[in-house]
């Protein structure tokens, strides 16, 4: 596992977790959550995973990760009925990291 590369996508997702719901309006909120954080842990995964020269076992534990970090936002911008948005956003991680994998063997 390439640290350096963990450490960049924990960045950018950090920044779309907790800096753009501080720049959308409350109506556009529902939008970040739905859409935008979920796309961001699809394509980051996917990135992640396709260059990445070896598939160990430990790339999985980074999309847990990946939920993991929504889970302080969630009681900073949300309320707790949001948690169950870490699932998903973990799952999302999941299907990116999978694509990832099926594209390359081909």
């Amino acid at each position: 596992m390439n640290y350096k590369k963990v450490a960049l996508n924990m960045l950018i997702l950090a920044a779309v977790y907790y800096i753009l719901p501080l720049i959308v309006s409350m109506n556009g909120i529902i939008w970040v959550i739905l859409v935008v954080n979920p796309l961001a842990n699809l394509i980051l995964s996917y990135i992640y995973t396709r260059n990445e020269m070896c598939f160990c076992q430990t790339s999985h534990l980074l999309y847990g990760l990946y939920g993991a970090l929504f889970i302080p936002a969630v009681y900073i911008y949300y309320n707790s009925t949001a948690l169950v948005y870490v699932f998903i956003y973990i799952f999302a991680a999941a299907v990116g990291g999978i694509l990832a994998r099926v594209i390359k063997k081909r």
